[in-house]
C-alpha cells in the first residue's frame, strides 16, 4: 500500500498538478512498512489540494488511528481527506464509496468518465443540436453552445451542489430545470 501510495503522490507532484486531486484508496491494512519513510515524506510535503482517502475493510481498531493520520495528512488544516472504514461484503464496499463520491466534488467526477478529444465534444454537440439550426450556422450554434456552458458552470463552481448532503436528487432536479431552460431558448430561437 505505501509503496503504491508513494508512487502516486510523487508522480502528482513531480507533474505539477494544480487542479484538487483525490486518491481513493482500498485496503484491509496488511501492508508492511517498505518505503513507508518515503511515503509519509511525500505526503507531508504534498500540496494542499491533493486528497487522501482510504476505505478499510475489515480494518483492525489498532490500524484505524494511523490511517486517519494518513488521511489528514498529519493533522493538516486543509485536508479533505478521511478514513471510511467498512465490512468485506459488497453491500458495504458500495455503501463506502458512495461515501466516497460524497466526498468528492461532482464537477471533479466527470473526469472518471475521461476527457472528451476536441473532435468527439464537436461530434457530440453537433449530434444533439436542434434540427432547425442549420450546419453552417455558427451564430446560434455560438449563443446555444454560450447558453449550455453557463449552465454547466453551476454544477462546476457552486460548493453547495458539489458538497450536498442534504438534498436527494439534487443533481437531476437541476438537470431537469436546465433542460427546461434549454427547450425554452430553443423554442424561443425556432419562432
Amino acid at each position: 500500500m505505501y509503496c503504491a501510495l508513494h508512487d502516486v503522490i510523487f508522480t502528482l507532484q513531480s507533474n505539477n498538478v494544480t487542479d484538487s486531486s483525490w486518491i481513493v484508496c482500498l485496503t484491509d491494512g496488511a501492508s508492511n512498512k517498505v518505503r513507508y519513510t518515503e511515503f509519509e515524506k511525500e505526503l507531508r510535503k504534498s500540496s494542499p489540494n491533493l486528497h487522501l482517502i482510504i476505505v478499510g475493510i475489515n480494518l483492525p481498531q489498532r490500524y484505524q488511528d494511523h490511517i486517519r493520520q494518513l488521511c489528514t495528512k498529519f493533522s493538516q488544516e486543509d485536508s479533505k481527506g478521511c478514513f471510511i472504514p467498512t465490512e468485506a461484503d459488497a453491500d458495504a464496499i458500495e455503501n463506502a464509496f458512495g461515501a466516497v463520491a460524497s466526498r468528492i466534488p461532482v464537477s471533479l467526477t466527470f473526469e472518471l468518465d475521461g476527457k472528451l478529444t476536441d473532435g468527439e465534444c464537436l461530434s457530440f454537440m453537433e449530434k444533439y443540436f436542434p434540427n432547425f439550426i442549420e450546419k453552417d450556422d455558427k451564430l446560434l450554434k455560438t449563443v446555444r453552445i454560450k447558453f449550455l456552458f453557463r449552465r454547466v458552470k453551476i454544477f462546476d463552481e457552486n460548493n453547495e451542489f458539489n458538497f450536498n448532503d442534504r438534498y436527494e436528487s439534487l443533481g437531476s432536479s437541476l438537470m431537469k430545470v436546465m433542460l427546461r431552460e434549454v427547450e425554452n431558448l430553443d423554442f424561443l430561437f425556432h419562432l
